[in-house]
């Protein structure tokens, strides 16, 4: 038997309460075949019943997670170099550039990583797919109706990542901001209190 301390942290399935819920027989000798050919993972059979180990909670970001955006960075220099087309090549220097700012902010700040998570985690890795794909296109002999369909579709895309890259990097000023706001409210508060007088500079 499993003890009390398990139990709390194990997601438990009652196979007859699951048969009278879905009006079925039997549900747990589908289940058993299941796990007997190993489809099912992290689970076992216990008294009749399916144990299921709870999951596990995903690890927060670091300023460690971070090399791998600036690798996928690097790779983004590298095709802006290969990229022929100047206007491409703009809106790729500008996407650098506010991601340079994000993870210069991550270094400084690991405990805003998480905030950035998505932009780092999926937004740049897949704007690296479609930059491949553009550099493909581009250097192809005959543009043809799809490969230029194509073409201005990331173009188009690319002007929604810089500004999703800028806004982004402001997000991340948000707490920074708040916390300086109160910290010059205090600050003007004992000034005051102590009889320093703001003056007008001229």
């Amino acid at each position: 038997d499993l003890d009390s301390v398990s139990l709390r942290c194990w997601n438990i399935v009652d196979f007859d309460e699951m048969d009278r819920a879905l009006h079925l027989r039997g549900s747990w000798r589908a289940v058993s075949g299941l796990l007997r050919h190993g489809y099912l993972q992290r689970v076992e059979l216990v008294d009749g019943q399916l144990v299921k180990d709870g999951e596990e909670e995903e690890p927060e970001p670091s300023v460690n997670d971070a090399a791998g955006t600036e690798d996928i960075l690097g790779e983004i220099r590298r095709l802006n170099d290969a990229i022929d087309d100047e206007a491409v090549s703009r809106r790729i220097d500008q996407l650098e550039a506010a991601t340079a700012g994000i993870l210069s902010t991550v270094h400084a700040r690991p405990e805003r990583a998480a905030e950035a998570r998505r932009f780092m985690n999926y937004y740049l890795p897949t704007t690296l797919k479609l930059l491949e794909s553009y550099r493909l296109m581009e250097g192809q002999s005959y543009q043809g109706e799809n490969i230029t369909s194509a073409r201005r579709r990331i173009e188009a895309i690319l002007d929604k990542l810089v500004s999703a890259a800028r806004e982004q990097q402001d997000k991340l000023f948000r707490s920074e901001s708040l916390d300086v706001e109160a910290e010059i409210r205090v600050l003007e508060t004992m000034m005051a209190a102590d009889g320093f007088e703001p003056r007008q500079t001229p």
